[in-house]
């Protein structure tokens, strides 16, 4: 894998909070897993939850044509801890160019996040798991490409990608 030139910003809380809900709504239902979470009352400032986009925080331009915005509680160990979304996964598929992108941007996602170092949070110092939530399958197909070689994945799983209906028909 070529070296990373994505870089992620870390955003403080309030300027996420006003920047990142109106850029994602743009991008619904698509969004809707980050868009939720980051709108969710729990994010209390004590929890010390990471915010932060491939796009600096004093822009005052809308952001590039493909970004990626992340949201992360590490301190929830054991529960899911980042959503994320980039716009390529509005797309049905993927070319090779694009697939690319995308994995230089979850490379630099999990770099970013095993780098980010936040011991004022609860349970400092983090497992060294990081728990994605609700990814979309391109950003799992980028993870896998990069964590596959290194066996980096050891509870890799696809029970997201069942659908079970809960209605009384069949």
């Amino acid at each position: 894998m070529a070296k990373v030139s994505v870089q992620f910003y870390r955003y403080p809380q309030e300027m996420a909070l006003s920047t990142f809900p109106p850029i994602l709504h743009s991008h619904l239902p698509h969004s809707n897993p980050l868009y939720n979470r980051i709108l969710a009352p729990h994010n209390t400032p004590p929890r010390h939850c990471l915010f932060a986009a491939t796009f600096p925080p004093d822009s005052s331009t809308q952001p590039p044509e493909t970004y990626t915005i992340i949201f992360s509680d590490r301190s929830r160990h054991s529960e899911s801890q980042i959503w994320t979304f980039n716009p390529l996964i509005t797309h049905s598929s993927l070319s090779p160019t694009q697939e690319e992108l995308l994995t230089e941007h979850m490379q630099a996602c999990v770099l970013f996040l095993k780098n980010t170092h936040i011991p004022e949070a609860p349970g400092w110092p983090f497992s060294p798991l990081l728990k994605y939530a609700c990814l979309h399958s391109h950003m799992y197909s980028s993870l896998v490409k990069l964590t596959q070689p290194k066996d980096a994945m050891p509870y890799m799983t696809e029970w997201n990608l069942w659908n079970i209906s809960t209605s009384s028909a069949s």
